[in-house]
């Protein structure tokens, strides 16, 4: 699909175009007032590339936990008064691997994704995260692979177009993710641990956690609990308890660490 405009459509369904088990190439497309969003990708690798989505009643895009398209040079205006600016994540498990690759428009995760013990998912630098609700997670059993840049930092944060803490949950490392390969570096983790004390829990796992910023959270940064996780050279400023918790079991390696404002 190439220079196609669509329009006035999505009754009885929730997009105009809908993509399941194909992975086509849509190429300069325009998607506008839909009555939900401009395009649903189930299960699809599909390139979406130079497309406009305006003034759509929800997300610009929306897709599945197990699509991972080739996003490059769209643009999303007015979507859902704004919140719509993004590429929804449906909930669900992630049970392959794949990347979120960086554009223009930030995703948002729509409930609970967890990454399955099998599977590798990788952020891309420069990526920005949301969660649009407070109560919304992501959970990690298997790999993540979150490595920014110092210039190209990625971003967990929440949707809401006025920042404050208590937005979005958190992030959970658990026990079976591979300590060798799972690893945060150049993050920023701000808005977050609503109906949890940190934005980012380590329970029986020890990635990485290097470069990284941690601020205004609702409680603290992060938590260990049993970890021997390395955090270096990490930030931890204005959240509204301690920058970071740990448990008597946990010996982690810290080092080159500072908190300012914190509690």
């Amino acid at each position: 699909l190439q220079h196609c405009h669509f329009e006035y459509g999505g009754a009885f369904r929730n997009e105009m175009l809908r993509l399941q088990d194909a992975s086509i190439r849509v190429e300069s497309c325009v998607f506008q007032s839909s009555r939900e969003r401009g395009l649903t990708l189930l299960n699809s690798q599909a390139s979406v590339i130079h497309c406009q989505f305006l003034n759509n009643a929800d997300y610009a895009i929306v897709m599945d936990v197990n699509s991972f398209p080739a996003f490059s040079g769209n643009s999303a205006t007015n979507n859902a008064e704004g919140i719509g600016n993004a590429i929804g994540i449906l909930g669900g498990t992630l049970n392959m691997d794949g990347t979120w690759v960086r554009d223009s428009i930030p995703y948002t995760i729509l409930n609970d994704v967890s990454i399955s013990e099998a599977s590798n998912l990788t952020i891309a630098p420069g990526v920005t995260l949301q969660f649009q609700n407070p109560a919304d997670d992501l959970f990690v059993d298997g790999t993540l692979i979150a490595e920014g840049t110092e210039e190209l930092p990625i971003l967990f944060t929440s949707n809401e177009q006025v920042k404050a803490p208590n937005q979005w949950g958190f992030v959970w490392i658990r026990d079976t993710s591979p300590d060798e390969s799972t690893i945060f570096k150049y993050c920023h983790f701000e808005f977050g641990s609503s109906f949890r004390d940190e934005m980012l829990r380590i329970q029986d796992a020890s990635p990485r956690v290097e470069h990284c910023l941690f601020q205004a959270s609702r409680v603290r940064g992060i938590t260990l609990l049993n970890s021997n996780a390395t955090v270096a050279n990490c930030q931890f400023l204005n959240n509204s308890n301690y920058a970071l918790v740990m448990t008597p079991g946990s010996f982690p390696l810290v080092s080159g660490n500072q908190a300012a404002g914190n509690a």
